[in-house]
């Protein structure tokens, strides 16, 4: 594996690296922007018929549990709201330009569905504990570990080496990196999301989901510290699928300043349980 500084470089000219395209931006940038109206964002959406279709579909899922079927995409948009609209966007863009290739030694899928499972956990989290922004937890949740399939797009064979031993070794596939220390999944993701003008809670997540009290901003702790609980059950209800094979890592200053306890943990490993079933729908 490279420097910080070649990796940049690399991925900003390797061709076969996606990046959102002009409508999915677009959403984003409406989604961003407290003036925006639902004809805005339906005019945004609509310049791609597929994806407009697509987030139809994700719309009508049992997961979002709308009191009737949905089929225009302006009551999509009013009934789920903007930031999840945005939220099923970009989980469609990801799913499509990251997870349909073969990378050797990486199940893509059990490794989306650690990327959902997270993102819906984010926010159980969240409502377990009255935080407001539930949907921005599940963008930065979705995208955590997006830097694994970037590591696997650079350099295929060295993700599979370090799937390998972490798989051998019974130890988590951070753990593996920092013992390489080579740029890992999370200083790749951050150096993504940076490319792609992500908001901060997003790259903030990626880059310390597993170190939490490095993130930079106060205003960030609240959301990076729930995805990294997230994760962790993630990782305890889908064992291995985020090609980790070995306990959990959640850190005891997170319990302490989320203020968890046995009983809130337990309520919410129960519920992101009862959300299981509904990953599979965003494999679309």
């Amino acid at each position: 594996m490279k420097g910080s500084r070649e990796l940049r470089k690399e991925l900003s000219i390797l061709e076969e690296f996606p990046s959102p395209n002009f409508v999915v931006q677009r959403i984003i940038s409406l989604v961003s922007a407290p003036e925006t109206t639902v004809s805005q964002l339906h005019e945004a959406i609509s310049m791609d018929p597929s994806l407009s279709a697509k987030i139809l579909k994700l719309s009508n899922s049992a997961y979002y549990a709308v009191p009737k079927k949905v089929t225009k995409l302006s009551e999509a948009i009013m009934i789920l709201g903007f930031k999840t609209v945005r939220n099923i966007a970009l989980s469609i863009f990801t799913r499509e330009s990251y997870f349909s290739r073969p990378i050797p030694g990486v199940d893509e899928k059990k490794l989306w569905e650690h990327m959902v499972l997270t993102a819906m956990t984010g926010e159980v989290v969240a409502e377990v504990l009255s935080f407001p922004n539930r949907e921005e937890i599940f963008m930065a949740g979705l995208l955590h570990d997006l830097g694994k399939i970037v590591m696997g797009i650079i350099s295929p064979r060295y993700l599979s080496e370090v799937v390998k031993y972490a798989k051998v070794a019974g130890k988590r596939f951070y753990d593996v990196e920092r013992e390489l220390e080579a740029p890992d999944h999370c200083e790749l993701g951050q150096i993504v999301f940076e490319m792609w003008n992500m908001p901060d809670i997003v790259i903030e997540t990626a880059a310390h989901h597993h170190d939490p009290f490095d993130v930079s901003e106060d205003a960030l702790k609240d959301t990076v510290f729930m995805v990294h609980v997230a994760n962790a059950v993630s990782n305890i209800l889908l064992d291995g699928y985020g090609m980790n094979f070995d306990v959990p890592d959640l850190k005891p200053e997170v319990w302490k300043y989320l203020r968890l306890k046995p009983k809130i943990f337990e309520k919410i490993l129960n519920r992101a349980q009862e959300k299981m079933s509904y990953v599979e729908e965003f494999w679309v």
